[in-house]
């Protein structure tokens, strides 16, 4: 269940209150029921609302590119928001392979690590995929132009032939670090 903070803003799934900011919480009563966070309205009325019953209030636009919470399947929006019968809004979004499907609004959030043409961002850091980069061996790699199926860029070793088609993160993670040359 997601955790949310004072000033935060939320949607709920209760009738009257579709939208609003968390004024406190979570926190139980005592009777020790399940964790409940108020929620204050715009008129400045706040209402205790089951935390189960909040969730993340976002709006994405179409044509932004996304990440599918459920796979990290990368997506891109094509149409919504539209409510559902549930009250839950609702996106169409395009999958890599060209398919389209319903996906929850808090169910999509921003890629985690985005492609440019240029670079490429991974835990932090930000690769100019039109650099050379040294690894702790010594060993030279640049991008081959190729990203896997998850646009995860990949990587060769310039001076080792049989070397080609390594996942960035695959890099980093059995040669790293590694320095830009």
């Amino acid at each position: 269940m997601t955790q949310f903070n004072v000033g935060d803003t939320v949607r709920t799934v209760l009738a009257g209150l579709s939208t609003g900011t968390i004024a406190f919480g979570p926190y139980r009563t005592s009777m020790d029921t399940p964790e409940r966070y108020l929620v204050q309205r715009e008129d400045g009325t706040t209402v205790s609302v089951l935390a189960q019953e909040v969730r993340p209030f976002v709006r994405w636009r179409v044509g932004e590119a996304l990440e599918e919470r459920a796979m990290g399947r990368a997506v891109t929006v094509k149409a919504g928001p539209f409510r559902s019968i549930s009250g839950r809004e609702r996106y169409v979004v395009e999958f890599s392979n060209g398919t389209h499907g319903w996906v929850t609004a808090d169910g999509l959030r921003t890629r985690q690590n985005q492609v440019t043409p240029d670079s490429y961002t991974l835990h932090r850091q930000t690769f100019d995929l039109a650099a050379t980069y040294r690894d702790r061996q010594g060993d030279d790699w640049v991008f081959n132009g190729k990203t896997d199926r998850d646009g995860m860029p990949l990587m060769d070793a310039t001076d080792l032939p049989h070397v080609r088609g390594h996942r960035l993160s695959s890099v980093i993670n059995e040669w790293g670090p590694l320095n830009r040359v």
